[in-house]
């Protein structure tokens, strides 16, 4: 273990408690996440009216409606959380840790959110999209467990610890981890812009059938 306290950031914000500003931090925190919820609420609600009346083929609004009711809430208020750490460390006020762990969570909750919307465009339902949801859940709210704790930089120097040469390339666990991770954030990436323009393509009327389905399956073929 390294000299860095561990739970560093859950000890400084027991420490902001003693603090008057720690009560203005979570009072704006309180009236940021209620606005957020009144925000995505509300475009919930427009994009219920959109569907109700307009055509919605088109792949943006195709995209908006799978995609804003899931993550809106968090996004929101993750956006107007950074903004608010930034304006008060600006005007440097200090006690601040309550924005940290607010920013960790919501941006986990934003990540979870966002991977399995992804999921559910590339898998059809099933026992492995749930499987997939449960473990990326895992990976992301214990990545964040690490980063709140103060243990990610001790587990990194622990991977890095496991080395091992290639030729004249040296390589460790970290690193590997790191490219694995990568490329299949690339993967789930490319295959679910497949599947989205896939679905786009069997539902525009203005091409020829057997047009639309050599791309369609085009599409296909990228995704496998």
């Amino acid at each position: 273990m390294n000299e860095k306290k561990i739970f560093a950031l859950l000890d400084h914000l027991w420490k902001d408690v003693h603090f008057v500003e720690f009560y203005g931090v979570l009072a704006a925190l309180v009236v940021i996440l209620a606005l957020s919820w009144w925000l995505s609420f509300q475009l919930r609600r427009r994009q219920g009216a959109q569907v109700s009346g307009v055509d919605v083929s088109s792949s943006l609004r195709d995209f908006g409606s799978g995609s804003v009711k899931r993550i809106a809430f968090p996004l929101i208020a993750l956006g107007l959380v950074s903004v608010l750490r930034y304006v008060l460390e600006k005007l440097e006020v200090a006690h601040l840790a309550l924005l940290s762990v607010a920013s960790l969570l919501l941006a986990s909750w934003v990540l979870v959110r966002a991977a399995v919307y992804v999921l559910r465009g590339i898998f059809p339902n099933g026992s492995f999209l749930r499987s997939s949801e449960r473990i990326i859940s895992l990976i992301v709210w214990g990545g964040m467990l690490t980063e709140m704790t103060g243990l990610s930089e001790d587990i990194i120097d622990w991977l890095q610890r496991f080395s091992f040469g290639v030729g004249q390339h040296k390589f460790d666990l970290w690193m590997l981890l790191r490219g694995s991770v990568t490329v299949c954030i690339t993967l789930l990436v490319a295959l679910w812009i497949a599947s989205l323009v896939e679905r786009r393509l069997m539902m525009v009327g203005e091409i020829d059938g057997n047009v639309r389905v050599v791309l369609a399956r085009l599409a296909k073929a990228l995704r496998a």
